[in-house]
């Protein structure tokens, strides 16, 4: 990845994230296994996934929006695709749960990138929402820690992640930025992810860092 190697200019660093590693790794791979036709539509497809990391996604509604540029597709097509992706582990679904219901709901699930140096490469910094970055980068670390994961719901509002793993459940929402005050229950951004990603021992962890709250 980028950063194992010493690169002339930026732009030769995003080429070989892009090309050598995404494209070769990923792409390549997928069209080549599952026999795609269309590599272009594929490679469009990525990008409106990468464009709207931590977006309520419905199929149903890729599907439209893409049809609507001219690329004629359907549903079943979108579905498949963005199913090959999951497997080749270049974005996780996270489904969505009515915690008061305690049922997973069938539709509009979210979808994060394995790694967001890929969306910088293919997109560069066009439309950047950094509030789903860190999103993203909360979801990646959860998930690499062992927690299993879900988008909850919750009298039509929603938490952006419930992190269960054994009988520990933690329920979190990621913010941009820390100048809004909130309830503290939920941890700041800047608080949340220094919590999430520094190791327990760190001395940047002093006692006024909000701690994980366990909910039975």
């Amino acid at each position: 990845m980028a950063g194992s190697f010493l690169y002339k200019t930026e732009s030769e660093k995003f080429r070989y994230v892009n090309e050598d590693v995404f494209n070769t790794l990923v792409i390549r791979d997928i069209v080549k296994k599952y026999k795609i036709r269309n590599k272009v539509f594929l490679e469009k497809l990525i990008d409106f996934l990468m464009d709207n990391v931590g977006n309520i996604t419905s199929i149903r509604n890729v599907a439209k929006t893409i049809s609507a540029t001219g690329d004629k597709t359907n549903h079943k097509t979108i579905g498949s695709y963005i199913d090959y992706l999951c497997k080749a582990f270049a974005f996780y679904k996270i489904r969505r749960f009515d915690i008061r219901g305690k049922r997973y709901l069938t539709t509009e699930d979210k979808y994060y990138l394995s790694d967001h140096s890929f969306r910088y490469a293919r997109l560069g910094t066009r439309n950047m929402d950094y509030g789903h970055v860190y999103e993203n980068m909360v979801a990646m670390e959860l998930l690499r820690r062992g927690y299993q994961l879900y988008v909850g719901v919750l009298y039509k509002k929603e938490i952006d992640f419930v992190a269960m793993k054994h009988d520990e459940k933690l329920y979190i929402q990621v913010s941009e930025t820390t100048i809004i005050p909130v309830r503290p229950l939920w941890l700041s951004g800047v608080h949340r992810l220094q919590r999430l990603l520094l190791p327990r021992s760190s001395p940047c962890q002093n006692k006024r860092t909000p701690r994980w709250r366990k909910v039975q």
